[in-house]
């Protein structure tokens, strides 16, 4: 079974390197026919490019009748129109939520005045005792440090 696609694997690949080998052959040939026109600028008189026949429409002017300029003309005016109208319903929108916004702070801004401020007293900080001893009695702690750099 595994033989089988080894030989078809090795077929495609020595078909494939023919292919390319072919390629390789003819390429010079295609690269002379085209070196003619490269080396002296002209082309050949019922050639044009593809960018000439999109823009020229294949030789041919394009010209709009009066029929179809109209016909244009009213789709474009049909479109402004349209889109004209959906920016009026959108500024409608927008003002409509605006105004629901204002009247629900209005309505909490009233709820808040008439309640009453509950009745509850303030409760007025604790503050920390001193440590140690208060007044006289208490030791400055600059001269316990220098009686005992004097003393030792």
């Amino acid at each position: 079974m595994t033989n089988g696609i080894i030989k078809k694997a090795g077929k495609t690949t020595a078909d494939i390197a023919k292919q390319i080998a072919k390629q390789v052959a003819l390429e010079p040939i295609e690269i002379l026919k085209s070196a003619g026109s490269q080396v002296t600028g002209r082309e050949k008189p019922g050639e044009m490019s593809v960018m000439q026949q999109v823009m020229t429409g294949n030789g041919k002017v394009q010209e709009i009748s009066a029929i179809e300029k109209a016909q244009e003309e009213a789709q474009t005016k049909r479109r402004i129109e349209e889109l004209e109208q959906e920016l009026k319903k959108l500024r409608g929108e927008r003002e409509e939520k605006q105004q629901s916004y204002e009247q629900k702070v209005m309505g909490e801004m009233k709820q808040g005045q008439q309640e009453p401020q509950a009745e509850t007293p303030l409760v007025e900080p604790v503050t920390r005792r001193k440590r140690g001893m208060m007044g006289p009695a208490q030791k400055k702690q600059g001269t316990k440090e220098m009686g005992k750099m004097v003393s030792g």
